[in-house]
Order: structure tokens, then C-alpha cells, then sequence
């Protein structure tokens, strides 16, 4: 496909989508502003409660909603999710086919939760769902990372008096997703001492490629330590403060990683043959 045709298609998408948009809002147009309020309340604060993303972890280093007002925070935020999302979707550009498409929503969704203002803790929920389509090739990585989405939501859920639902569905999320292997040969069919020498991307890969099994590990071995230490610990505010930065803190640390990793994925693998081989995902 040629550089204009693909961009004819890309304005084409973009005429559409902002098209549907304008039919949806124009039986509210007299009340757009009050719309707008409500969907991006920007006066209830950067984040409510503790939410793993990047302003909440830097807000154990800087009490960043104190020290600076709102418009500014804004500012940054949408800066910050606009270079979270350009990458992806310039490779995206530079390679369109069906899985990379996949691997985009994943990482043009995460990059808004990461960085976006005002964002609650079960917008995880909108990067797992195209990563749970890559579910036959990641496997075992993608059930760590579902463990850590829910993780992540425990003292929200705690707070609806849901904590016996919360940790069957991770338990039955743990059963289930650690009983498959990951599908790596699939999915990286090539010399990984060769992708060390290719690019940092390339190194980066075959460095998680190596680890991986320990990565699990470290994953569940690390909510299941967490848990008994803060079902030991008595209740009270100090505490429960400690543990819900932790939670939050290394919830963040996690997405990061899967983040980065997916963006390394889609960099080494897009101009692929067997990457753009559809039936991996039949």
C-alpha cells in the first residue's frame, strides 16, 4: 500500500469517525457544555483515589495535586498521553495489519491510563480487553498481568465489600491462565541472539524471552506475600496508607513493563512475515 492511499483511508477512518461522533452529540448540542463537564470533570482532581499510574506514583515523590492547580495538570497530562500514544501508532502506521492493530489498542489504551487525568482505578479494564485477545500467545504473561489489573482494584473492591469475589475470580484467573504454556516459539520465531544484536528493542525482548518463568513467579509470589502481611498487620491508618502506595506503586511498575515490553514487540516483529500471519490468533 502506498504512502497516499494509505493516508486517503487514514482521513477517510477520520471523516467517519468524527462524522458518527457529531451525529451521536447533536441531540444534545443545546447541552454540550454540561456534557462535557460530566464527562471530563477535571474539577474532582488530577486522580481520587490511589490509582496505578504515573501521577500517583509520582505523587509519592511530590504532592503533585497541592503544589500545582489544575490547568497546568491538565496540560501536562495531555502531553504526556499524546507522546504515550504517538509511538504505537506511528508504527502502527508504518505497518497496518491485523495483530499489530491488536497490540496498538493495547498500548494507545494503556498509555491513557498511565498518564491521563482523572482516570479511575477499573480503567484497567479497557487495556486488558485487546490484550486478552493475544491471550494464545501470551498465556501465562497475559494472566500475570490480569492478576495485577485486579490487584490493583483490591482496595476499591475492598471498599464495596467485594474482597470474597475478589479473590476467587484471582484464583480461578491464576488456575486457569498458569495451566498454558506462553505460545513464545509462536509468536517469536527467531533467533533471539540475533534480536540482541539487532536493536535495544531487540535485547530488550530477548531479555524477558529469558526471564519470563521468573517473571511469573516474582508476579504471584509477590501478591500472595502482600496479602498475608496485610491480612497480619492490625488495622489502622498509617498502615493501611503503607500498604495501598505499595499496591498502587508496584501495580504501576508492572503495567509499565508489560507497556514497554509491547511497544519492543510491535517495533521488532511488525515488518515480520510470521508476525502478519493471522492464523497465530485463530
Amino acid at each position: 500500500m502506498n504512502l497516499f492511499r494509505r493516508a486517503g483511508l487514514t482521513f477517510a477512518l477520520l471523516v467517519a469517525a468524527l462524522g458518527a461522533t457529531a451525529l451521536i452529540w447533536l441531540p444534545w448540542a443545546e447541552d454540550s457544555a454540561a456534557i462535557l463537564a460530566r464527562v471530563f470533570p477535571y474539577e474532582r482532581g488530577l486522580y481520587e483515589d490511589r490509582v496505578a499510574n504515573f501521577w500517583c506514583f509520582l505523587s509519592n515523590l511530590i504532592n503533585v495535586r497541592k503544589r500545582f492547580d489544575y490547568g497546568p495538570l491538565v496540560f501536562a497530562s495531555a502531553i504526556m498521553t499524546c507522546a504515550g500514544v504517538a509511538p504505537t501508532l506511528t508504527l502502527l502506521y508504518r505497518s497496518p495489519n491485523r495483530k499489530s492493530l491488536i497490540v496498538s489498542a493495547f498500548n494507545s489504551a494503556m498509555a491513557f491510563f498511565l498518564f491521563s487525568y482523572m482516570v479511575h482505578e477499573k480503567s484497567i479494564l479497557l487495556p486488558l480487553l485487546p490484550f486478552a485477545i493475544l491471550f494464545p500467545l501470551f498465556r501465562r504473561f497475559y494472566t500475570s498481568t490480569m492478576l495485577f489489573g485486579l490487584f490493583s482494584n483490591f482496595y476499591l473492591l475492598r471498599k464495596d465489600e467485594c474482597e470474597a469475589a475478589y479473590f476467587s475470580v484471582m484464583i480461578l484467573v491464576a488456575t486457569v491462565g498458569y495451566s498454558y504454556e506462553d505460545s513464545w516459539e509462536q509468536l517469536c520465531a527467531h533467533d533471539y541472539r540475533v534480536s540482541r544484536m539487532m536493536s535495544l528493542a531487540g535485547r530488550f525482548l530477548a531479555d524477558v524471552h529469558e526471564i519470563r518463568a521468573t517473571l511469573n513467579k516474582l508476579a504471584i509470589g509477590f501478591m500472595l506475600v502482600f496479602h498475608i502481611l496485610e491480612s497480619c498487620v492490625p488495622p489502622n491508618r498509617t498502615w493501611t496508607k503503607f500498604f495501598v502506595r505499595v499496591n498502587a506503586t508496584v501495580s504501576f511498575g508492572w503495567f509499565v513493563f508489560v507497556w514497554l515490553y509491547s511497544h519492543a514487540l510491535l517495533y521488532t516483529h511488525a515488518e515480520r512475515t510470521d508476525w502478519r500471519d493471522e492464523s497465530l490468533l485463530e
